[in-house]
């Protein structure tokens, strides 16, 4: 599948005020939830990218380590 690109997970984070849950946290439940819609475990996956409506402070919008707390 060389330059192929396929969305095959959709699921959000929970939403609202989360206070229990860092930016990171909530990437990671949303990730997971959507490798379950898939029917996809992380060891099926070559990438991530995750956005949302804000910025996680400190980072400019990066995600350091994403794909390590979701597994």
């Amino acid at each position: 599948m060389s330059g192929a690109v396929a969305i095959a997970g959709v699921a959000l984070s929970d939403v609202g005020r989360v206070d229990d849950k860092s930016p990171y946290e909530l990437i990671a439940q949303a990730s997971r939830r959507a490798l379950a819609d898939a029917g996809l475990s992380p060891a099926d996956v070559d990438g991530l990218a995750s956005t949302g409506q804000g910025r996680c402070p400190g980072r400019r919008g990066r995600i350091p380590r994403a794909s390590a707390a979701v597994g």
